[in-house]
């Protein structure tokens, strides 16, 4: 039986606040104004520094609470090929420019980042969603000074920061995330060249997120295969076909891409990339 994680749920959250366990400096003191609850400084050795690369290591299935987050290695060097593209295009019965301008939308192609750590996007608010307190069942701490708590690992940053922060910040607040629960903080980031996010791991062919993650981190073409996957799975093959950037961007990025105008952002990427390949 996998050891438990004394960070897994709201009661364990509870029961560390009575402790006056906290994780954060005393900046954020004032959230916890009324509350009852003592606000010490963190004796967790939970944010100790975080190198910026984590050790490599084989990415375990059960986690030992605390335990620090390790990435397989990388064994394929190269950045994904136009045979690469084709093969894909092929399978997915669509141009490959299509595939390169989700790659390019995406993870601005790139799979790995100068460190030769996969490309991310860590989402707090989904860490949150799988993390915070449920319902009055749980006898939680209520949900807002959850959220006070853990500010890094649950919350958007204020102004003028962007929401997400540099690259360097999203893999602190992963490693940080990643040693209260694991799987989680797995689930809760955008991997790789076409950010497939952990959560999808079923979609993408994967029985576990450990195994997406293991994928991802090892090459771009395995990122590039999670990515045919995923988008099969989704049954998005016509719409890639029929260059639908509409049904595409809400296949892929949600029912809300028109906030942010996923859709005309990839077709703009797209018929840039025709017009350099003079097709």
């Amino acid at each position: 039986m996998p050891p438990r994680n004394p960070f897994a749920t709201a009661t364990d959250h509870y029961a560390a606040f009575k402790r006056g366990a906290s994780v954060y400096p005393p900046q954020n003191k004032d959230k916890f104004a009324n509350t009852g609850i003592q606000y010490e400084a963190a004796q967790l050795p939970t944010y100790k520094h975080i190198p910026l690369r984590p050790p490599v290591g084989v990415l375990p299935f059960y986690h030992v609470p605390g335990e620090t987050l390790c990435l397989p290695p990388r064994t394929g060097h190269d950045s994904l090929s136009d045979a690469d593209y084709e093969l894909a295009a092929k399978k997915l019965d669509c141009e490959a420019l299509v595939i390169r301008a989700i790659a390019k939308q995406e993870g601005k192609d790139k799979g790995f980042d100068d460190h030769g750590r996969p490309t991310i996007l860590y989402e707090p608010t989904h860490f949150l969603s799988y993390t915070g307190p449920k319902n009055d069942a749980d006898h939680f701490v209520p949900y807002e000074i959850y959220r006070a708590r853990y500010p890094e690992v649950t919350q958007y940053l204020p102004p003028p920061s962007t929401p997400y922060g540099s690259p360097d910040m999203q893999w602190q607040h992963l490693q940080k995330a990643y040693l209260m629960n694991a799987n989680a903080a797995l689930q809760s980031v955008s991997w790789g060249k076409f950010q497939t996010l952990g959560s999808n791991f079923h979609l993408a062919g994967f029985a576990s997120v450990e195994m997406l993650v293991s994928a991802v981190c090892s090459s771009e073409q395995k990122q590039l295969d999670a990515f045919v996957n995923f988008v099969s799975s989704l049954g998005l093959e016509s719409a890639m076909n029929k260059k639908d950037w509409k049904a595409i961007a809400a296949g892929y990025n949600g029912k809300k891409y028109y906030v942010k105008h996923y859709d005309k952002k990839l077709e703009h990427i797209y018929e840039t990339l025709r017009s350099k390949s003079g097709t």
